[in-house]
């Protein structure tokens, strides 16, 4: 989603461009594109396209771990509203990127993401183009982060 800040009866407002609905999605390293709805995640859009069994069912929690073990990547297209190409700031907003996420903007980095219980917001305005603007997610696998992690002689310290 994107902000900007307008005037209303002397004041500045904020006002929004929100980017929730249609985007795509793919396995890491994989060709294949698949349609899938944001706000949402993995395992319901693969649900959602049959690639996988309900997980709430039966043991397909044990058949559908694999999910947690690959990479994913999101991305979406679009043309941002022309007031927005005008304003000194622009903020991408992103609630609940579970767990690690790279995102690019255009190609650009944008931020990182580390807790999907955080809000983030990132300044693009310099990255923002009249014409089609491409937004990627790339979702790191949390499990293949804290094998690495413990791998390396890491532990967490309970408080």
């Amino acid at each position: 989603m994107f902000g900007e800040k307008s005037e209303f009866m002397g004041k500045r407002i904020m006002s929004i461009q929100s980017l929730a609905g249609a985007w795509e999605f793919r396995q890491a390293g994989t060709e294949e594109w698949l349609p899938a709805s944001v706000p949402g995640g993995v395992h319901t859009d693969l649900l959602a396209l049959r690639r996988i069994p309900d997980p709430f069912i039966g043991d397909n929690e044990r058949r559908v771990q694999w999910v947690a073990e690959r990479d994913w990547e999101y991305r979406c297209t679009f043309e941002v509203a022309p007031r927005l190409l005008d304003e000194e700031r622009v903020f991408l907003v992103c609630d609940g990127l579970d767990t690690l996420a790279d995102v690019t903007l255009n190609g650009q980095p944008v931020g990182h993401a580390e807790n999907a219980f955080r809000h983030y917001r990132w300044e693009v305005a310099k990255l923002l183009v009249e014409s089609e603007n491409e937004l990627r997610v790339f979702f790191s696998s949390p499990v293949a982060y804290v094998r690495a992690w413990i791998r390396n002689g890491k532990r967490y310290r309970w408080s």
